[in-house]
């Protein structure tokens, strides 16, 4: 490793014995009040170590999922602690746990395995020179947070193989997931954009009766991955009825940047090359062109 990969550990109770099990060759932040690591969190490398007495306090526990923004936890356990409990920990969000009887020789190498996991840079020099194309298919929920997720598989790709800069991830995140919403809340639930410019309130207000309602499992969102060194494109299709896309306004024309729609259209489209629809209006195609940074 060519910087220090950085671990947190919180513990009310035992920080420094944990710290000295982890061992040297890691940048080490102690921790002992999870309400105040905000700012200790920026930079995780490699692992978040927690002790099962922070992990057992549900706020403190949600405090650290909450921060740790897609960093591995690993709890030590307490000596005595049942498998159920150690199974909880897990279902609750921590990544692998160690034995605290057995920290001394476990948690290093277990944190050790963590860093080859998170560390991409191998795997972008060994296989990107023989990327050929990689493609894949979700069949979502319509629910918000399939926005979410279909835009960070896209992001994860494009890091994994290192095709794209930050920057233009996050531009194709926020396409996809701009697209993602406009399939869920306009094509599978019905609800007319123009109620999001004169109710606010009414509308979000919709979309969640909307999601407590049959339809949400009901209707999909048919999400297809197609992702070659030069190009990245994805199709997204909902079980709507469409609409008439010869009728889609210019989001940079009139009064159109300052509505809701017309932003989320501009974002989309400055964001991609192209945006195709099926002669439905129920599917469109992103299309970006790739260059490794």
């Amino acid at each position: 490793m060519s910087d220090l990969a950085k671990i947190l550990i919180v513990s009310d109770t035992d920080a420094d014995e944990i710290a000295q099990a982890v061992g040297p060759g890691f940048s080490i932040v102690r921790i002992t009040d999870p309400g105040s690591v905000a700012d200790s969190y920026a930079g995780v490398l490699a692992a978040v170590v927690v002790s099962s007495a922070v992990w057992h306090d549900a706020d403190r526990r949600e405090t650290i999922r909450n921060r740790a923004d897609g960093a591995p936890i690993v709890v030590v356990t307490a000596e005595s602690e049942a498998a159920e409990s150690v199974v909880r920990h897990l279902h609750l969000g921590a990544s692998t746990f160690v034995p605290k009887h057995k920290a001394t020789y476990k948690l290093r190498s277990t944190i050790e395995q963590m860093v080859q996991l998170l560390d991409r840079d191998p795997i972008r020099a060994t296989l990107r020179p023989f990327l050929v194309s990689t493609a894949a298919v979700y069949d979502f929920p319509s629910r918000l947070e399939s926005s979410r997720l279909a835009a960070g598989f896209l992001d994860t790709v494009l890091a994994q193989f290192d095709l794209a800069d930050e920057n233009d991830r996050f531009r194709l995140r926020l396409a996809v997931s701009e697209a993602m919403t406009n399939a869920i809340v306009h094509g599978n639930f019905g609800i007319d954009s123009a109620i999001r410019e004169t109710d606010p309130g009414a509308y979000f207000e919709a979309i969640e009766q909307a999601e407590r309602s049959a339809d949400a499992d009901e209707k999909r969102v048919r999400v297809e991955f197609s992702v070659t060194p030069t190009e990245a494109a994805v199709a997204i299709q909902d079980d709507g009825q469409g609409f008439n896309t010869a009728g889609v306004q210019d989001p940079t024309s009139g009064d159109a940047l300052t509505q809701p729609s017309g932003r989320g259209l501009l974002l989309m489209r400055a964001y991609t090359d192209s945006l195709e629809w099926n002669q439905t209006g129920n599917r469109i195609t992103l299309r970006k062109g790739l260059r490794a940074p």
